[in-house]
């Protein structure tokens, strides 16, 4: 009976481990993609933004990093950035630092 037992809490343990751990821990990747609006609130402000890459939709992390990309909608960037997961199960991306690939047309 203690053996089941045990053994149930470690795959229960283990699970959780593996669940909760990020697809990428403080590993920084590189990618391309497109500033895309994901949010607004009720006053029709802009209040999350997203990453659309050739790999899917990233959501952005709100760090300082982040926010300067609410300015950049519909532009191209190349972001550098942890990647992990929000409560709901989104792929997300903690920017470090980014570029701007193209210029804006006059």
């Amino acid at each position: 009976m203690k053996r089941k037992t045990l053994k149930t809490l470690s795959v229960f343990l283990l699970s959780f481990f593996i669940i909760n751990t990020p697809v990428f821990p403080d590993d920084v990747v590189t990618m391309r993609g497109q500033v895309r609006r994901l949010a607004l609130d009720e006053t029709e402000r802009l209040i999350a933004i997203a990453i659309e890459s050739p790999h899917g939709p990233f959501v952005v992390m709100p760090n300082a990093n982040g926010r300067k990309l609410y300015k950049l909608l519909g532009r191209e960037i190349k972001v550098k950035g942890v990647i992990g997961e929000d409560e709901y199960g989104r792929r997300t991306i903690q920017v470090r630092s980014f570029e701007l690939i193209n210029r804006k047309k006059k």
